[in-house]
């Protein structure tokens, strides 16, 4: 038998399956492409250029014809115009496009009398996709063939469209039909569009690959499937869908200022470059419009790069070494002159960096709970952050760090390494402070057996130092903060009047009801915006059944037996008591600081605690969750991945 065949005999499981995953991305695709993306397209059309409807050009206002130019950069398919039509009227006008650049009539059309709909747009579409990547300048030429205006078409009596001009009857006037374009730009959408199933398929492919050919450990599996779907998650949700990324997409820019030596106005206001302001394109749900802006801003920003635009801020200063990583993405892409758009994806793609790095390395070098790192960094509510401007992601990825090295020094036998306290106090500093309510994660440093430190003494200075620093940088962080709550006044989140610290010293009984009532009353709610049913502004729904495959694949993963290790948590009840009083912490923190700056006064359920706050410390809930008398066997393990990836392709299935 040859070489091919004997290859094909010995792996022919493994090909069938392949094959049989390629075919299931073909069809979804299809499905997609004919029950949305051509959908979406047909109904595509840019707003009109001009919606101030103030004058009515017809017969006895012209004397010739009326003449509109404009500017288009890429491949339109036609355009549309609102005309009005006297009843009992009759006659026709004619529409002529040019292409001035190029000096060719590419589309003619006569529209008669009983062809026209008053006051609504009239299509006027073209043979075949018309036009060119750079800028090329049109003129549309109407001419009418009635009288007593009984054809006009509606324009302005002031300039709103910058990128042409009007002339009536030969003479240049200060207006604008009121008109605008069929956008298709089939090219580019197919382009993408083909781009981010091939993306799909060709994930699920090496997926299998690594995980059935080349049973790879769990690390290498995670990147296999992080970086794949993360990336297609960050193509889907667009810059601005996640929650709060606008406000942080402001943060990485002001601190890009400081590292460029700009100097910002003040505290509010930003300065931008021209072109940036020009073309931010934020959604906080996007759809098919939203995407062909998207693809339509210059990749280059070849004019508009000086830094004179006064913005707004959507927030105040914040923990800064939380925005080094995206600032630093901004920077180099304003260095370089890149447009809007790729200068904010890479600045979200330098986070995403981060989390990955964090999250590979935790997984590689806890004893226990590897398979909870796994999961809890790929539900579907934490990758879709992980790709974005929110510090959730370096919140995420340092905080999984810093627990799986609290796990490897409590669960391991050799003596701390220097470099590994001090890691610990760098990843401690920097993550911690940035949301108080992870600050308990510190104690598990109490865990670490004296011996690992090589006595009491050396134990308690370490411990004092992680303390003692971490509640520094907490202070110099927070004090701003700190001394509005120790004043009485309410957090800058809360509009209106809102409980306070008075409130709950002298009612805690009446605050403990509160607190009871919420979490009776939102827990299911809690589980789901921790899964993902909700994405973005939490309007972007996935269905419950994905959502449950989620919870399935988590509980396995959570009572899977890694051997000796785990061993060893599982018979620590007060271990496991810290890490599920830790989660709890984390959970009645984030209820107490939306209690004080998010819910309105009188109200039995606190407002905006969302299950997304939760996902840093859920390793910890996994590790007290632990049975030692359910067990989910190691040959399941494989499956478990596979699994994972598959959820995330229909998420994004669901999602396009």
């Amino acid at each position: 038998m040859n070489r091919p065949a004997t290859f094909f005999v010995s792996n022919r499981r493994h090909i069938i399956v392949i094959v049989l995953l390629i075919l299931a991305v073909i069809c979804a695709s299809i499905y997609v492409w004919h029950r949305k993306i051509t959908v979406d397209l047909d109904r595509i059309r840019y707003q009109s250029f001009n919606d101030f409807e103030e004058a009515l050009i017809g017969d006895t206002n012209v004397d010739g014809d009326i003449r509109q130019s404009f500017v288009v950069s890429g491949t339109f398919e036609g355009v549309f115009v609102k005309f009005n039509a006297k009843p009992g009227g009759e006659g026709a006008v004619d529409v002529s496009i040019f292409d001035l650049t190029n000096n060719v009539l590419i589309h003619q059309e006569i529209l008669n009398h009983e062809d026209i709909i008053t006051g609504e747009y009239h299509n006027i579409k073209f043979d075949q996709l018309y036009g060119f990547e750079e800028d090329t300048t049109y003129e549309m030429v109407v001419t009418f063939d009635s009288s007593d205006d009984a054809i006009s078409v509606w324009c302005s009596n002031s300039d709103v469209f910058q990128n042409g001009s009007l002339t009536i009857s030969g003479k240049l006037v200060d207006g604008d039909m009121n008109f605008g374009l069929i956008l298709r730009n089939l090219e580019k959408i197919t382009v993408a569009y083909v781009t981010v199933f091939v993306i799909l398929g060709l994930s699920l492919v090496m997926l299998y690959v690594f995980i059935y050919v080349f049973r790879s450990k769990v690390h290498i599996v995670f990147l296999a499937v992080a970086i794949p779907f993360g990336l297609i998650y960050s193509l889907i949700m667009s810059p601005g869908v996640v929650p709060d990324e606008a406000a942080h997409m402001d943060m990485a820019y002001r601190y890009s200022n400081q590292m460029m030596c700009i100097n910002h106005v003040d505290d509010v206001v930003i300065r931008y470059r021209s072109t940036d302001v020009d073309n931010w394109i934020l959604t906080s749900k996007p759809g098919s419009e939203h995407y062909q802006k998207l693809l339509h801003t210059p990749f280059w920003a070849t004019e508009g790069t000086e830094n004179n635009a006064l913005v707004a801020s959507k927030t105040a200063n914040a923990y800064a070494l939380l925005y080094v990583p995206s600032a630093l993405g901004v920077t180099f892409a304003r260095m370089i002159h890149l447009g809007t758009i790729p200068m904010l994806y890479l600045g979200r793609l330098c986070n995403f960096i981060v989390f990955l790095v964090g999250v590979y390395f935790a997984i590689k070098i806890s004893p226990v709970g590897k398979n909870i790192f796994f999961i809890s960094s790929l539900l579907p509510m934490t990758m879709h952050q992980a790709f974005s401007f929110s510090y959730d992601s370096i919140m995420t990825g340092g905080m999984f760090l810093l627990i799986a090295m609290f796990l490897r020094a409590i669960y391991t036998e050799d003596l701390i390494r220097l470099r590994d306290k001090l890691l610990i106090l760098v990843i401690s500093i920097i993550v911690l402070p940035g949301k108080a309510i992870y600050i308990f994660v510190a104690l598990l440093s109490l865990l670490i057996p004296r011996a690992r430190f090589g006595g009491m003494k050396k134990k308690i200075l370490f411990v004092g130092a992680l303390f003692l620093l971490t509640g520094m940088a907490y202070l110099a962080v927070n004090l701003s903060a700190i001394s509005t709550l120790a004043s009485g006044s309410q957090p800058a989140l809360h509009v209106g009047e809102a409980y306070d610290m008075n409130f709950i010293f002298s009612n805690p009984v009446r605050t403990i009801i509160i607190f009871v009532n919420t979490l009776l009353y939102n827990s299911s709610y809690y589980v789901k915006t921790l899964v993902g049913e909700r994405l973005g502004w939490l309007e972007i729904y996935i269905p419950t059944a994905l959502v449950l495959l989620a919870l399935g694949i988590s509980a396995a993963a959570f009572f899977h037996d890694t051997g000796e290790a785990y061993t060893k948590v599982t018979k620590a009840f007060l271990h496991r008591l810290l890490y599920v009083g830790i989660f709890a912490s984390v959970v009645l923190a984030a209820m107490l600081t939306m209690l004080l700056a998010y819910t309105k006064f009188g109200s039995d359920i606190i407002d905006g605690v969302q299950g997304r706050y939760f996902i840093p410390a859920l390793p910890l809930f996994g590790l007290a969750v632990y049975c030692r008398y359910v067990k989910i066997e190691s040959g399941i393990l494989k499956h478990l991945y596979m699994a994972t990836g598959c959820l995330h392709f229909a998420v994004l299935f669901f999602l396009i």
